[in-house]
């Protein structure tokens, strides 16, 4: 008796094995269907157009109303990218254009 109540014990955790991971595999399978469905988020149109620079202005044209943060700056690689012949090589493949970041104004340059 004891033999065949083990048989049965055993049987049911397997059927709730099984049980067990078809539920989660379904609800696996059906959220994945969901997410899988939905649209991807697309990026919004620029709010200002990119600016066409004839000319670099130079950084002391920032310095005139960023004075502290210019001192700061001019002590950093990124000051002294300008100098770099490899930078002067790309500069002028690329026809010294220049995108400014969406947070600056353009009627400062």
């Amino acid at each position: 008796m004891e033999i065949k109540t083990m048989t049965n014990i055993k049987s049911i955790i397997r059927r709730r094995s099984v049980l067990a991971f078809v539920f989660i595999f379904g609800l696996s399978l059906t959220l994945g269907a969901a997410i899988g469905m939905t649209r991807i988020a697309e990026a919004a149109p620029l709010q200002m157009p990119v600016a066409q620079i004839e000319t670099y202005a130079g950084s002391d044209a920032c310095a005139q109303c960023h004075e502290n943060i210019h001192t700061v700056w001019v002590s950093t690689r990124h000051a002294q990218a300008f100098s770099s012949p490899i930078f002067q090589r790309d500069w002028d493949e690329l026809g010294s254009q220049v995108r400014c970041l969406e947070s600056v104004s353009y009627t400062h340059l």
